[in-house]
């Protein structure tokens, strides 16, 4: 993909206009080339090691796969770590190089400004696709968010075919061009993308007492989620040999504001945490 057309894309979502659907083409023979005989473990990388939701992740993901995990800064961890800003240079290239997977986990630094959030999940997106792309790592899984579809009335059952409404915040805004950015890759063939759109992160025991937020997630649900996709995608079989797939994870609660229905039927996402501490008077 063209630097300057995927910009002017770009800007075209910013101003409201309307985006088209990917294709849902399966990925061309040489995307879907996975490891060669001899490789014993596949590779993944996880991004924004800074977060604890990533190192979380690598730990689970360690069991099966060799992880390596990156971020901007440098971080203290007991799995193989590479600096990388994810700029358009070389040294991107090189971090994702070999690699059968990238789980994009897209987490600006807790100190991140508002461009700053920006354009980590924007430029620094583009520049890890790009990359992967041109290195034919066939599968990325993007992290992004449930708050984005916040805006329809809490009565309407809404599904991953409902169209985003994000406002000006930076965090749903940012998390909405990652998904534009995702998907103008994934449009082209050479490289399959899953989005998984995540409710408000945290674990069950931390938040008890606490008022009930019925887009909650815990944590461990959704590093549930993430290895269930990689194994569906490494197995090539099923929904989620598209080049294109957007799933929502929630809690298991029956109040849980968005469905995960359709991740549970296409690659057996079974949430463990129903997040049930500080449900209203008469609901539980």
């Amino acid at each position: 993909m063209k630097r300057r057309s995927f910009l002017q894309q770009t800007g075209l979502a910013v101003a409201g206009s309307e985006i088209a659907l990917a294709s849902d083409s399966t990925l061309s023979h040489e995307a879907a080339d996975v490891v060669s005989e001899g490789d014993s473990r596949r590779r993944v990388l996880v991004t924004s090691a800074h977060s604890v939701l990533a190192r979380e992740t690598a730990d689970a993901l360690h069991a099966d796969y060799d992880v390596q995990l990156t971020a901007p800064t440098e971080i203290a961890t007991r799995h193989p770590f590479t600096q990388n800003g994810l700029g358009h240079e070389k040294a991107t290239n090189m971090l994702v190089r070999g690699m059968d997977a990238i789980v994009h986990v897209a987490e600006p630094g807790i100190d991140a400004s508002e461009e700053e959030q920006i354009d980590y999940r924007t430029r620094s997106t583009y520049n890890l696709l790009r990359a992967a792309t041109e290195e034919r790592v066939p599968h990325v899984i993007y992290l992004s968010s449930l708050q984005m579809l916040t805006g329809y009335d809490e009565d309407f059952e809404v599904t991953e075919d409902w169209r985003p409404l994000p406002s000006e915040d930076a965090d749903m805004l940012s998390h909405y061009l990652g998904e534009f950015t995702c998907r103008e890759f994934a449009r082209e063939g050479n490289v399959g993308v899953v989005v998984l759109r995540l409710g408000r992160i945290a674990k069950t025991e931390e938040v008890s007492g606490q008022p009930f937020d019925p887009t909650r997630v815990d944590q461990r649900d959704v590093v549930q989620a993430v290895s269930k996709v990689l194994g569906a995608r490494f197995s090539g079989s099923g929904p989620l040999t598209r080049n294109w797939s957007v799933f929502h994870i929630q809690s298991g609660s029956p109040l849980a504001r968005f469905t995960s229905n359709r991740a549970i039927g296409a690659f057996g996402y079974a949430p463990q945490f129903p997040q049930v501490h500080g449900l209203p008077a008469g609901k539980n």
